[in-house]
C-alpha cells in the first residue's frame, strides 16, 4: 500500500464518525422491539422477518432509513421529542392505521403492517 493511500484510508476513518454523527437519528430501543411480535415470536423469528423484508425493500434496508420511516408521522414530519411510553402509542396506532389502509406485507407466510415488517427489520440491524 502506498504511504498516500494509508494517510487518506487513515483520515477518511477518523473523520467519518466525526461528519456523520450530526445527521444520524438515535435509536429508542422501543423503536427496534416489535413488542406485539415479540409476545409471539422469539428473537430468532423477528430477525429473519426483518432480513426478508430488507431484501424485498432495498430502499429502506438501512438503518437510518428504517427509523425515519418509523418515525414519520401521517403529516410526513419526524417526531424527534417523544419519550418510550408515547412512542408506544405512536406505533400502536402507526399498526392499526396500516391494517386499515391494508398497508401491509406478507413475510414467511406472516402478513404484518409495513410498521410491524420495518420494526423487524430494524430489530434484525441491532440486535
Amino acid at each position: 500500500m502506498e504511504r498516500r493511500t494509508f494517510l487518506w484510508l487513515t483520515a477518511t476513518g477518523l473523520l467519518a464518525p466525526l461528519l456523520s454523527c450530526n445527521s444520524e437519528l438515535a435509536v429508542p430501543t422501543a423503536l427496534a422491539h416489535p413488542l406485539s411480535l415479540s409476545a409471539i415470536n422469539d428473537a430468532a423469528t423477528l430477525k429473519q422477518l426483518g432480513e426478508r423484508y430488507r431484501t424485498l425493500t432495498p430502499d429502506e434496508a438501512g438503518r437510518q432509513a428504517l427509523v425515519r420511516l418509523l418515525l414519520t408521522d401521517e403529516n410526513g414530519q419526524i417526531v424527534s421529542q417523544i419519550d418510550s411510553s408515547d412512542l408506544q402509542q405512536f406505533l400502536l396506532q402507526s399498526i392499526r392505521q396500516d391494517y386499515r389502509s391494508t398497508n401491509t406485507v406478507m413475510l414467511d407466510g406472516w402478513i404484518l403492517s409495513v410498521t410491524e415488517a420495518r420494526q423487524c427489520a430494524l430489530f434484525s440491524l441491532t440486535s
